[in-house]
């Protein structure tokens, strides 16, 4: 992605997932956080702007994400591209013939800026649909909970018995241990006592015996 100072006042701006920083979690942020970015270019002083640019992130594999939460969920949009056109059938001419029709093209691009400006984003039901099996895809902690994991308010368990669920079935899978964000996340709340600890809703149906340790 080019530099960020490039892009005070762009409406559009298209990177690859690596470019995109940290994936599209820490992208979004710079460019949906609603803060001015202080930036620079080369040799120069720093200046401020608002970000009024959206990110456009293409690549041919999906980018995994750190988080699926209800900040992500509503920055990110997944436009599937799921028509490969046989070499046979590729027409050689499309850019010449795109041109010829560039004013009808424009007008309807404004066409569509209108109706935005009036009725604000309308995502169609594929746009939303690709998104939500996005998410349900990245959701590796809900993957575990569903698996692995009993829900039942009555019912709470030591943060060491869920984490060795969680890290075993992590471990598996190829994934990163992080856990107690994502609890919270999804609305368990952490118990803390003077002996131990623990989240109250939620209980691992089946621990490492290598564990040592009670769930209540």
């Amino acid at each position: 992605m080019k530099s960020i100072g490039l892009m005070a006042g762009a409406g559009h701006q298209p990177a690859s997932p690596k470019a995109a920083g940290h994936g599209p979690k820490a992208a979004s942020r710079q460019s949906r956080g609603g803060d001015k970015l202080r930036v620079r270019f080369m040799h120069r002083d720093f200046f401020e702007f608002q970000p009024t640019f959206k990110l456009l992130i293409a690549g041919n594999h999906r980018p995994r994400l750190s988080g699926v939460g209800e900040a992500m969920r509503r920055r990110l949009h997944l436009v599937p591209f799921e028509v490969t056109i046989p070499p046979e059938r590729r027409d050689r001419q499309l850019l010449l013939k795109l041109r010829a029709e560039r004013d009808g093209i424009l007008g309807w691009m404004l066409e569509g800026c209108a109706e935005w400006r009036r009725l604000g984003l309308a995502p169609p039901a594929t746009v939303v649909d690709a998104a939500h099996q996005y998410f349900e895809d990245e959701d590796v902690v809900g993957q575990w909970i569903d698996e692995e994991c009993q829900r039942d308010r009555s019912k709470s368990a030591a943060a060491s018995a869920l984490f060795a669920s969680w890290a075993g079935w992590a471990d598996r899978h190829g994934l990163e241990r992080e856990l107690g964000e994502a609890l919270k996340a999804r609305g368990f709340e952490p118990q803390r006592s003077a002996r131990s600890r623990g989240w109250q809703g939620i209980v691992p149906i089946r621990v490492p015996a290598s564990f040592r340790g009670d769930a209540s």
